[in-house]
């Protein structure tokens, strides 16, 4: 008799759950990028890590670039499941919405306030002298990373995601002779828009 209402009880479980399965179709929401935000990294360990400072050593000055939109917040999150039933049916599902940007970068500036070298002078365009590399958990080695111009023609153009951030990373190759430094980043997107941003003053030890 026990054994009986154990085997209704596991059907009825599994009825409920069947029903109550359900299918996405949320839809795909269009933004525009609109913000940039750069952070200073210490790239040198084996893995670059976020840095509070503004001191960074001479051979590794490097910083993360994250851009994103206002409009909406990070939904790539994942959804907490909890025990029961919901009343969720085949007809109704709450997912997390797919984001498609409408532009896409088509170019990346790089230009030095102070001097670098002998023959990287302040107020010029550097970016032969950077790598970029998406932000991962890779290591920090220069051979990880691609030129300016490859890294940004390897860029998807309106890919669909569950996030509407791109981040990667800028990684200086050249061993700043000054005491400090900094940076203007501008980001050129196809449609026109121009996002700028600039670095803290670093100091270099």
């Amino acid at each position: 008799m026990i054994r009986k209402v154990y085997i209704i009880f596991a059907v009825c479980f599994l009825s409920r759950l069947i029903v109550s399965c359900c299918s996405c179709n949320s839809g795909t929401i269009e933004f525009d990028f609109n913000q940039i935000q750069i952070t200073n990294l210490d790239n040198s360990g084996s893995y670059p890590t976020n840095l509070d400072g503004t001191t960074m050593k001479r051979a590794a000055v490097a910083f993360e670039l994250i851009l994103s939109s206002e409009e909406y917040y990070y939904a790539g999150l994942i959804k907490r499941s909890s025990w029961g039933f919901s009343s969720a049916s085949a007809f109704q599902c709450d997912c997390d919405p797919a984001f498609k940007p409408n532009q896409y970068i088509k170019n990346v500036h790089i230009l030095t306030k102070y001097d670098l070298s002998e023959t990287a002078k302040g107020n010029t365009i550097v970016n032969d002298l950077f790598r970029a590399k998406e932000n991962s958990w890779g290591g920090s080695k220069v051979d990880d990373y691609q030129t300016i111009d490859e890294f940004v023609s390897e860029l998807p153009k309106y890919e669909v995601s569950y996030d509407q951030q791109i981040r990667f990373h800028l990684f200086c190759t050249e061993e700043i002779q000054n005491d400090s430094t900094q940076f203007e980043i501008e980001v050129v997107f196809n449609d026109g828009m121009i996002l700028t941003t600039t670095t803290d003053l670093i100091y270099l030890q």
